[in-house]
């Protein structure tokens, strides 16, 4: 409680004022105090001092305690004012009281001056501390950073603080004892919040997340905080809340979820994946094996035999199809895949992938499918260039889908300029097979993926050859679509560049290159890999040397100089092709030389290889392969 008390004493009685003086200091009051009994001089004190009390006479020779009470209240507002007269009537008490007299005791009964400055100055103290917990809370509610507002039991808004009126972007007019239901995007939240909040009971709160709206008409996602608030008699009387921009991290959340599940799905597709493959390379390596041991047995036929032999050739077949999807994947994911362009006959292209397919064991399998080729270019478009590799796996693949799941009916193969870019030509492959289900659409061309990837599928592959596809297509600047209906049919549909050019040049009657007057030396430690080649390239004409290894091939160079381009492996005993070809180099060797190697390439064959090499073939490789390398070196076509 305040003891010091310094005090404004208005008495024109010098006697009374020592009489309240020492009533107070006898209560253990410290008091300082002045008296003044006029207007002028009250006026002049109350301008150049302060104090925590004032006490007045009502009646006085030159004013009155309403007008000393008039005084007071214009200097210090909060001060309290007690009249202390012997004449005031119970009605002028009253009055002064509503004026903002704090108190009014008759001089006849001076005991209750005490007791009556205690409860003022108590007052005064609550007061007090009231106001300073006001102001840390107004300092509170204007500094959080989160948007606060406080409604009614009608929820009415009654408060903001200013970051509710950033986050908003309304004005303190705008918002204060307006509804609040502007401010939910879906009013049924809006309506369920209010259940919530009826339901609550005493110093509970409700956490919601909710889309609200700006004044602008944007939305965002908002965690609300909720904290019903209730008077001294446990009374609501409205609710806080608090709110908190949550849109990022929502977005973060779905996204951190999205990618745990498209990690979780990836899993799963590359172990279904590894069964699959798995299963795919075990069955043709079976039959490999199993008929391999079987022609060993002693009393077999000669047509027994040739039934093994031509299954071995099959099963190899499609083992090295496999690997070969393997690789190709695995370039693609890995951005090393080079296009190597060269001239290309359309016409002549589709006929033989058509003759292969037709002679395929799966075409065997499907005796009522008709393999339709409905049109051939006239040459000035049938010829173009183009990585005739690339384009023969992506038509062979295509197709042999299509036929794939045709158990019977009919594939049209179409091919022509495209109608909506004459620089471009247009390849359709449609079939009216079982078609694919419009939500497995947008999945057919990633990796690993499957229409149908369970143990119970019908139809086998590896699931790589559509994505294969689709990469490769747009490796050679083209685009890829799919049309499907499911129990109806599909049909793929892909454009490549024209890229015109003239037909191939050197060739003989028989359409074999004319390499009469060239002259190769072929490095190949292996028979079976140079009769390969010999039997590839003996119909051009072409005059051949073989070495079988390095040393043998540097003696052959430099008795007879003269070869036109090398074929050089570059896994030979002794030296390897590498070491050879810079001796070559080092010696001003400038036919062209192709490196033959069943590395892995492009990784092997690098910058620091492409100096002294200047194409490369990967073994296992086709008979078109070898003789367009051997072309496009020769002639630059």
């Amino acid at each position: 409680m305040e003891k010091n008390l310094r005090i404004l004493i208005v008495e024109d009685s010098e006697y009374d004022v020592r009489i309240i003086v020492e009533i107070l200091k006898h209560n253990q009051y410290q008091v300082e105090y002045i008296n003044v009994f006029s207007a002028e001089k009250m006026h002049e004190v109350c301008k150049n001092d302060h104090f925590n009390l004032i006490i007045s006479d009502y009646t006085m020779p030159d004013f009155d305690g309403i007008q000393a009470l008039g005084i007071a209240k214009s200097y210090f507002p909060d001060v309290p004012f007690v009249i202390v007269s012997g004449t005031i009537g119970e009605e002028t008490a009253v009055n002064a009281m509503k004026s903002g007299a704090s108190d009014y005791i008759m001089k006849d009964n001076l005991k209750k001056l005490v007791p009556a400055v205690k409860n003022i100055m108590e007052k005064v103290r609550i007061k007090k501390e009231l106001k300073e917990v006001e102001i840390k809370y107004a300092h509170l509610f204007n500094s959080m950073l989160e948007a606060i507002f406080v409604t009614d039991t009608s929820r009415n808004v009654i408060n903001v603080n200013p970051q509710f009126l950033v986050l908003f972007g309304y004005s303190m007019d705008e918002v204060l004892y307006k509804p609040t239901k502007v401010l939910f995007k879906d009013k049924k939240d809006y309506f369920d919040i209010g259940k919530k909040l009826a339901d609550l009971g005493e110093e509970k709160l409700t956490i919601n997340i909710l889309e609200l709206v700006k004044k602008d008409g944007s939305s965002f996602i908002a965690e609300a905080r909720s904290y019903p608030m209730y008077n001294a008699k446990g009374v609501s009387y409205g609710v806080i809340t608090l709110f908190r921009d949550v849109t990022e991290s929502k977005r973060m959340e779905a996204e951190l979820i999205s990618a745990k599940e498209k990690a979780e799905e990836s899993d799963r597709l590359k172990s279904a994946f590894m069964d699959n493959m798995s299963h795919e390379v075990r069955t043709p390596l079976n039959a490999i094996i199993g008929f391999s041991q079987l022609l060993s047995m002693p009393d077999l036929q000669t047509e027994e035999k040739e039934e093994f032999i031509s299954l071995i050739n099959s099963r190899g077949n499609d083992l090295v199809r496999i690997i070969s999807d393997i690789l190709e994947i695995s370039k693609i994911q890995a951005g090393s895949i080079e296009l190597s362009t060269v001239p290309c006959n359309l016409n002549n292209l589709l006929n033989d992938i058509k003759q292969k397919l037709e002679a395929s064991p799966l075409k065997k399998e499907r005796p009522a499918v008709f393999i339709n080729l409905q049109n051939e270019l006239k040459s000035d478009i049938n010829l173009i260039n183009t990585d005739i590799e690339k384009l023969r796996l992506i038509l062979f693949n295509l197709i042999e889908n299509a036929l794939k799941y045709t158990p019977d009916g009919q594939i049209d193969i179409q091919f022509q300029p495209d109608a909506t870019n004459k620089d471009c030509i247009a390849f359709s492959i449609k079939d009216n097979g079982i078609g694919i289900s419009a939500y497995k659409l947008p999945i057919i061309f990633d990796v690993f993926r499957q229409v149908d990837d369970s143990h119970t599928r019908i139809y086998g592959g590896t699931g790589l050859g559509l994505s294969i596809c689709k990469s490769l297509i747009e490796k050679l600047g083209g685009e890829i679509q799919v049309k499907s209906q499911e129990g109806v049919g599909t049909e793929v549909s892909f454009t490549i560049p024209h890229n015109k050019t003239s037909d191939f040049s050197h060739k003989d009657d028989n359409g074999y290159p004319d390499w009469s007057a060239t002259k190769i030396l072929v490095v190949e430690d292996n028979s079976q890999n140079y009769l390969f080649i010999e039997m590839v390239i003996k119909n051009t004409g072409i005059q051949i040397e073989w070495a079988k290894d390095g040393k043998q091939a540097i003696d052959i160079m430099q008795k007879t100089p003269d070869f036109d381009l090398i074929l050089m492996d570059l896994q030979l005993p002794k030296m390897s092709g590498i070491e050879v070809t810079k001796i070559f180099r080092e010696q001003n060797v400038t036919c062209p030389i192709i490196a033959q190697t069943a590395f892995s390439i492009p990784e092997h064959f690098n910058e620091k290889y492409q100096i002294e090499f200047d194409d490369y073939l990967q073994k296992p490789y086709k008979k078109e392969i070898l003789i367009q390398s051997i072309h496009k070196q020769l002639f630059g076509e």
